[in-house]
């Protein structure tokens, strides 16, 4: 296409390198494990074995060869669209988290939910491997971070910019003017969009 951005122009080369990349990986997982292996179980429940990992490559290799009749049809978003959207689903029923607004933020979400998840889970497992796991100490204190945890997961403004302008007027001292001038600044992202978003305003000003 001769319209759009950068990444409109490198969309169909990133769908095609990141199917074909998927094939080969999968095709070299089959052939290293010839052989039925025992069926991964989350919490119980089997979730990987041999056929669908099969499957799972014949369904890329047939899409990989449809791509040209997708691309014509249009019916793939540019990449950083289809990032911006899977990151952003992930995080809100994964994570319980919020509706991002652009890349970075989508990034942001999704790694803070990585990160709680992993902090919560590390003091689960360890209290999980106490004898009596229900009055451990690990457990009390993992059930202690739960709730400010998820609470800030779904309360928490998914644009870094905000976050870090309301912790950096908390420990300087600024003027009023100041914080609101640099609250419209960090609105103006490379693209020179109109829109400015108030929420970065009124958290710098409370």
């Amino acid at each position: 296409p001769s319209h759009g951005d950068k990444m409109s122009w490198m969309s169909r080369s990133v769908y095609f390198c990141v199917i074909s990349s998927l094939v080969l990986i999968l095709h070299a997982f089959l052939s290293a494990h010839p052989d039925e292996w025992n069926q991964t179980r989350l919490y119980g429940i089997p979730f990987c074995s041999r056929t669908l990992v099969v499957r799972i490559k014949d369904a890329l290799a047939v899409f990989l060869l449809f791509l040209p009749v997708i691309f014509m049809l249009g019916l793939l978003p540019i990449v950083n669209t289809f990032t911006i959207y899977l990151l952003e689903q992930l995080n809100i029923h994964a994570f319980g988290g919020n509706a991002v607004s652009g890349l970075y933020s989508a990034i942001f979400g999704f790694s803070s939910g990585l990160v709680s998840v992993g902090v919560l889970y590390g003091f689960a497992y360890g209290a999980a491997l106490q004898e009596n796991p229900g009055q451990a100490f690990l457990f009390s204190v993992f059930m202690a971070f739960l709730l400010p945890i998820s609470y800030q997961l779904s309360r928490l403004a998914t644009n870094p910019k905000t976050l870090w302008m309301a912790l950096r007027s908390s420990c300087s001292k600024q003027t009023k003017k100041e914080r609101d001038e640099e609250a419209k600044e960090s609105n103006d992202d490379e693209d020179d969009e109109q829109f400015i978003d108030p929420m970065s305003i009124s958290v710098v000003k409370t």
